[in-house]
């Protein structure tokens, strides 16, 4: 009984140390992923602060996108989008464009959203976008993209 008791704790503390092995491991990925997204945002918009950081998955990995936000020295709010992998910098100030307020505001009025579940900033063929992930009406799982610079509606998907 002993054995059998000894046997089954050390499997299960090979399993927790394994856990926290491929956590770890995956994780350092991202954060170098997001350090050299920081740092080539830092370069193309002078950022002085960094205020906030995302990362957009897209359709397919290559339309997947870091956004960072942050101020240069003269307190200018800036929103980068960084490529994944291929394709151009987007960089905008962030007064050119709609609020995360108005975009809830906008899909609220024309899709009669029930309940928001996130929104973030992400890109499609280098047009900065907004996602907004939301329960309708019929309770379903609806994904609603929005063009960053006017509100208008780009793309919504019902699942």
């Amino acid at each position: 009984m002993k054995k059998l008791i000894l046997t089954i704790v050390f499997a299960v503390i090979a399993v927790v140390l394994y856990s926290v092995y491929v956590y770890t491991d995956t994780m350092s990925g991202k954060l170098k992923g997001e350090e050299k997204a920081v740092a080539i945002a830092k370069k193309e918009a002078k950022l002085t602060a960094v205020t906030r950081t995302d990362y957009y998955h897209g359709y397919d990995e290559k339309s997947s996108y870091s956004v960072i936000e942050g101020k240069d020295d003269a307190g200018t709010q800036w929103i980068i989008w960084v490529p994944g992998t291929k394709g151009k910098v987007l960089t905008r100030k962030k007064s050119e464009g709609i609020s995360e307020k108005e975009v809830l505001q906008i899909v609220a009025k024309q899709k009669n959203a029930k309940e928001f579940l996130k929104v973030k900033l992400g890109a499609e063929n280098d047009v900065p976008l907004w996602e907004v992930t939301y329960i309708d009406q019929e309770n379903r799982y609806n994904y609603c993209y929005l063009d960053f610079k006017n509100g208008e509606i780009w793309r919504n998907y019902s699942i």
